[in-house]
């Protein structure tokens, strides 16, 4: 056996020393005494595999006259060979020479003790050679021997009884019975204490059953049994038992992994009318006698592989065929889809069937449904025309209301509304353009988009659009919109009306009118005057009047105008309070005001000062008593919306 270094000489005193020494050699005299290993009174030097010892050597020369050169050499098992550790170390008379070494305990070392049975020793062997002039002259041989032990832990878990090292281990159904097992033995030579046995996963507790004689300590002759249970869960399943056990200051374990897959069997089916999953009625419109394709899907969304896969209808005569998705196995795996199909002729009225999908894992049984439906109808051909104005669908006036002079636009959506298998060819959309008995004027809308199928044939529930402009002419306007078809040799159709109001709008000047506050026309007062309109006085200041707004009344005229409301004024001496009662729509967006001492506003032209009528020089004086004059100017802005919206 090696250690790093060992040393012993004849001529010389040696010791070999372990923790405490145990050993000593001295040429010349007798050894040391060794403790006796096995000695339960003295349970020391004890080693166990994979320890390391620590030895401290010390080597003298006990001449008093000579030097010498020592070798250390350490001898094998056996006795060879020999392994030089130290060479030419010179040592004066009387000399000591001192080193420390580490040994670790390698179980090819370990021997039987050749008197104590079961106990195992390691001995260390060194041999010490005194060299004089290059000539041997003295050798000792120094042995250290140790008692050797090896505490170890074994287990071996199971599940449901299978040692399952690696996946998948036992396959139990999903809910199932788990039952691990552990069995703990002592396969190392000396007995352990303090055994306890856990596991990784949480909520899994191995509890004692068996194996020990009572006395706490497994011993080598031991077989210990543990046990957990649990549920299966779907999937993959793995957990870890270990082994814990005790001797002396030392600990050992073990661990050993175990499997299982939770099997979840599970089929799918879905099952489709004419390419429709119609889960719900009505389910797809077939005409009565048109072809009925029924399509299964199978899937396995489960977690393990099904067996004795079949499919069937509820209902007589509806025999699903297998046509793709398997790999030849007949084994639906987790990873592929089946496909069935079955055929029929649609009958009248609504049409409800149930396809099922069966399988099989081991002893379990699983299956799923999924309903379709129809609707078999009747070939009755239909169209509709739907018509919006500027995005209104204005079946009745008023419609929207559009300024005369602005772009209107109509948008007709056309609808086959038919039954059954009823395609429309030659559609023809046709506007009024709201003179119903002059058909020179009427408007051809343009197709936009929706002809999605066979091109020029308008297919059960498609939509086409079609679009036409105008120009927003005064007052309300209706035009009819129409659609013709034909569906074989018959002729269908469908009317739609839509709206809109003309809308014109107005500015005009507009004055005030009292006939009780001796009004005067300015076209009288000044023949020159190019403007209309009336002044008020002399009224009697700090007074409060009410006028009438007369709006285009040319000529002072008021049967030339448009009544636009009233206005009352209250001149105050420091300005006038205004306000307004105006006939609805109207909107005064401009006015002027005149009060002043004399009948028309006064500017000064050069050194005159002259009258004048223009609004835009009107004035209104404060501080005025006694009489005044009153002139009230606007410029009124409406629309003639239908009398009854605005009154």
């Amino acid at each position: 056996m090696k250690i790093s270094k060992l040393f012993l000489l004849g001529m010389l005193l040696v010791a070999l020393c372990a923790t405490a020494p145990i050993m000593a050699a001295q040429i010349g005299m007798a050894k040391e005494t060794e403790i006796q290993i096995g000695d339960p009174d003295h349970p020391v030097d004890v080693y166990w595999i994979g320890q390391t010892i620590h030895y401290t050597l010390e080597v003298e020369n006990t001449s008093s006259t000579q030097s010498m050169v020592i070798d250390i050499s350490d001898i094998e098992p056996g006795g060879t060979p020999t392994v030089l550790l130290e060479d030419n170390i010179t040592l004066s008379p009387g000399e000591t020479w001192n080193s420390d070494y580490d040994y670790v305990v390698a179980a090819g070392d370990v021997v039987p003790h050749p008197i104590i049975p079961g106990v195992n020793i390691v001995i260390n062997t060194l041999l010490a050679t005194g060299l004089q002039g290059g000539i041997e002259v003295v050798n000792v041989n120094v042995t250290k021997t140790v008692q050797a032990v090896n505490p170890v832990i074994h287990i071996e878990k199971a599940t449901n009884g299978a040692d399952a090292d690696d996946p998948t281990g036992p396959l139990i159904p999903v809910g199932g019975a788990v039952t691990w097992t552990y069995v703990v033995t002592n396969t190392g030579d000396v007995p352990l204490t303090g055994i306890v046995v856990t596991d990784d996963q949480g909520g899994v507790t191995p509890a004692y059953v068996s194996g020990d004689d009572g006395d706490n300590i497994l011993q080598v002759t031991e077989t210990w049994i543990y046990q957990a249970t649990g549920t299966a869960a779907a999937g993959q399943y793995a957990n870890i038992g270990t082994a814990t056990g005790h001797y002396y200051g030392r600990t050992v374990n073990d661990t050993d992994p175990s499997h299982y897959f939770g099997a979840n069997p599970v089929i799918h089916i879905e099952k489709a009318t004419n390419g429709d999953d119609a889960d719900l009625p009505t389910g797809p419109e077939i005409s009565v006698g048109g072809a009925v394709t029924w399509t299964y899907v199978v899937t396995n969304p489960g977690n393990v592989p099904l067996t004795g896969i079949v499919v069937t209808d509820d209902q007589v005569g509806v025999t699903p065929a297998y046509v793709s998705g398997d790999d030849g196995d007949n084994i639906l795996q987790v990873t592929e889809t089946w496909i069935y199909q079955a055929s029929g002729t649609a009958v009248e009225g609504q049409y409800a069937n149930i396809g099922t999908a069966t399988g099989h894992y081991d002893d379990t049984t699983v299956n799923d449904t999924d309903p379709s439906h129809y609707i078999g109808t009747l070939d009755n051909p239909g169209i509709d025309i739907e018509k919006a104005t500027n995005g209104e669908d204005a079946d009745g006036p008023y419609g929207p209301f559009i300024m005369v002079g602005d772009t209107v636009t109509w948008t007709y959506v056309v609808t086959n509304t038919g039954t059954g298998d009823v395609p429309l060819t030659s559609v023809v959309v046709i506007d009024d353009n709201g003179t119903p008995l002059d058909d020179t004027d009427d408007i051809y809308p343009t197709y936009i988009s929706g002809d999605g199928g066979v091109i020029g044939v308008l297919e059960v529930g498609e939509i086409w659009l079609y679009e036409a402009t105008g120009t927003a002419a005064a007052g309300q306007y209706e035009n009819i919109a129409c659609v013709d078809a034909l569906y074989e040799q018959e002729s269908v159709g469908d009317c739609d009306p839509s709206h809109y109001y003309g809308v014109v709008c107005y500015s005009e000047t507009a004055f005030g009118l009292n006939d009780s506050l001796s009004p005067a026309c300015l076209i009288d007062l000044d023949h020159k005057a190019n403007i209309w309109g009336w002044t008020h006085g002399p009224i009697a200041a700090g007074g409060t009047y009410t006028f009438g707004l007369w709006a285009g009344a040319a000529h002072c005229e008021t049967d030339n105008g448009t009544y636009a409301g009233t206005v009352t004024i209250h001149y105050t001496g420091a300005g006038a309070d205004i306000t307004y009662n105006l006939e609805p729509d109207f909107e005064i967006v401009e006015e002027h005001v005149y009060i002043g001492s004399t009948e028309l506003p006064q500017v000064t032209k050069g050194k005159k000062t002259v009258p004048t009528v223009a609004p835009g020089q009107y004035y209104i004086t404060n501080g005025l008593t006694g009489n005044i004059y009153i002139i009230y100017h606007c410029v009124v802005e409406w629309c003639d919306y239908p009398v009854e919206l605005v009154q």
